[in-house]
Parts: structure tokens; sequence; C-alpha cells
């Protein structure tokens, strides 16, 4: 059975779009969403608080008419962290690959421009661990700070699903 972000993804009418569901297994609560989108429009905004236990959604979407995709960057703060999403699913895809990436980061980070082209590099140090999708190897990325650990997939599609999973790190017994 489908979960609730693929069927809002798979009904929309829109030719291009990345929806986003992130299921919060840790102790800790997701807040303070921002986002900065590169191309296209937010056509579901980000859950605002997604408490532990909780699952939150949101849905960017290409403009109409247009020859560009569906890229940006959503962030979450938790713990005086910030977990940041970058995603590309470009409308170019045969020339330009869909890609996402994932980082915790310690102190605040603006999320914009900069935080978009810095998280899409490719071959550098800071994004060791972005992956281009469809290449099976890197199916899936998994990022840990010292209070949880999250992993993410994105589907390859025009119509991407992207799944994020938060959980505590060390679950003491």
């Amino acid at each position: 059975m489908a979960s609730q972000i693929e069927q809002t993804v798979a009904s929309n009418d829109r030719m291009m779009c990345v929806g986003i569901e992130i299921s919060n297994n840790s102790k800790f609560t997701l807040d303070s969403p921002e986002f900065y989108v590169h191309g296209g429009i937010v056509l579901s905004p980000p859950t605002l608080i997604i408490e532990p236990g909780k699952s939150g959604t949101c849905m960017f979407t290409k403009y109409a008419y247009s020859w560009c995709g569906v890229e940006g960057v959503l962030a979450y703060d938790f713990n005086g962290k910030k977990l940041c999403l970058m995603f590309s699913n470009p409308f170019w895809s045969w020339v330009h690959n869909r890609k996402f990436n994932l980082m915790i980061y310690d102190e605040k980070k603006n999320v914009n421009q900069q935080l978009f082209n810095n998280m899409g590099l490719e071959n550098t140090t800071i994004n060791s661990n972005i992956c281009v999708v469809g290449d099976s190897s890197l199916s899936k990325i998994t990022v840990d700070s010292e209070d949880v650990k999250v992993t993410a997939t994105m589907s390859s599609s025009v119509k991407s699903v992207i799944k994020i999973d938060i959980r505590d790190r060390f679950v003491s017994a």
C-alpha cells in the first residue's frame, strides 16, 4: 500500500514534483521549518511541528509551462541543530542528474541559494554523502550526529518522493 505522500504525489496533476515525507522516530521535536526553492513553487508547505512519533509532509512542484524543474532546500531545527535536505529533480533529467543531499549542522544556517549551491556540489569533501538518483550503489543517504541517525531515499521519477526517517542514535536499555 502506498504511503500518504506517494498517494499525494501520484494524484498531483502537475507534470513534475517532489513530495517529501519525514518520519520522526526520535525523542526530539522538529520545528521551525524553512525552505528555499531554486526552481518551482511550494504546492503544500512543510508541517510546522513534527513531534516524536509523528510524520510531516510537503510538496514542491515546477512552474506551469516552464523549462525548469523542482529544486530547493528544506530545513528543520531540532535540539540546537539544523537538519537540511537539498533536492534536485531537473526538467532536463537526461542532461542533469536527479540528486539529493542530507546534512546536519551544529550551527545555524541560512536556508538560501548559497546553501543550495553548497549542498549541490558533487565530488567535494563537504558533500561526500550526495546521492545521484538512479545509481544503485547510492540509493540512500545516512547521516549521523551525536543525537540522531537520519536516513533518506529519493525515487527516480519526474514525480519524485523523498522519504526521511529520523531515529535516536543511541537507545538506552
